[in-house]
């Protein structure tokens, strides 16, 4: 049962995931996060190493929002990542390739204002690794 506060919240999924994991795999994590948390999903949020993965851009597309990065230091990801939106109403959720965290933003969020583009931020650690390659 969705409660009346939840009507109209806005949402952001933290995701994390192997290298192996599968578009349908996350797109069903999100979809099971998403029942759970209720509200209108307004972005995929991840770390610079998953910026570029294909499952997490695919996701992306399939769900309509974008797909930001965000550079946290420490371990985990969905949570941490999510909980730079805003306040987890989700922990993480697993499967077997992939978690996935959700939390509430306000209404006035930005999510094209808020971490990096995920082409912005891989080609940033691109350029970063290249350039401390040496000549």
């Amino acid at each position: 049962m969705t409660k009346s506060a939840d009507i109209g919240r806005r949402l952001v999924a933290g995701i994390g995931c192997t290298s192996s994991a599968a578009s349908g795999e996350v797109i069903d994590l999100i979809c099971q996060a998403l029942a759970q948390g209720s509200g209108e999903l307004v972005a995929l949020a991840t770390v610079p190493r998953r910026a570029n993965h294909p499952a997490l851009r695919s996701a992306a597309a399939h769900l309509g929002v974008p797909l930001r990065v965000v550079d946290l230091p420490g371990p985990g990801v969905a949570e941490p990542v999510a909980a730079s939106a805003g306040p987890l109403v989700l922990g993480k959720l697993k499967s077997a390739r992939g978690t996935c965290a959700l939390a509430a933003v306000p209404a006035d969020f930005d999510p094209l204002l808020w971490g990096q583009p995920s082409s912005s931020a891989a080609m940033a650690a691109s350029t970063e690794s290249t350039s401390m390659a040496g000549p």
